[in-house]
């Protein structure tokens, strides 16, 4: 069997080491992009479990990087991490199912278990989701 993949998209250093050094510990395999556009090219090029990204990203946006998935008709589970969600923008997210959110800063156990959530929607209604592009 092979490793849950992840694809984390996150412009800060520190913290996309940080999710790297997590997630491989705990067996996930890691794709890393530091921008929006590189996180796009790489998740319509590759087959995830999970795709984790910030909403601030530099390129296209965390947002348009989810648009962009929904549109091609990848149905990824999307975890984002922000340290801001905007009043207008948390309607449209919770319209990009499955998709969930985490406000930085955040706890390790918070980001396993958010993980674990998307997984258990996944397992639940295979249909929502598929990893075919």
């Amino acid at each position: 069997m092979s490793a849950y993949a992840v694809l984390v998209v996150e412009d800060e250093a520190d913290v996309r080491d940080v999710i790297n050094e997590i997630l491989e510990l705990y067996g996930y395999s890691v794709t890393l992009a530091a921008e929006g556009l590189e996180g796009w090219k790489l998740a319509r090029t590759n087959k995830y479990d999970l795709i984790i990204t910030d909403l601030g990203i530099p390129g296209i946006s965390g947002l348009e990087l989810i648009r962009r998935i929904r549109a091609a008709s990848i149905r990824t589970p999307v975890l984002i991490i922000t340290g801001v969600i905007f009043e207008n923008s948390s309607s449209e997210i919770r319209a990009l199912r499955p998709c969930d959110v985490l406000l930085k800063p955040f706890r390790i156990d918070d980001l396993l278990k958010k993980i674990a959530s998307l997984a258990a929607q996944v397992k639940a209604n295979p249909k929502e989701v598929s990893k075919t592009k």
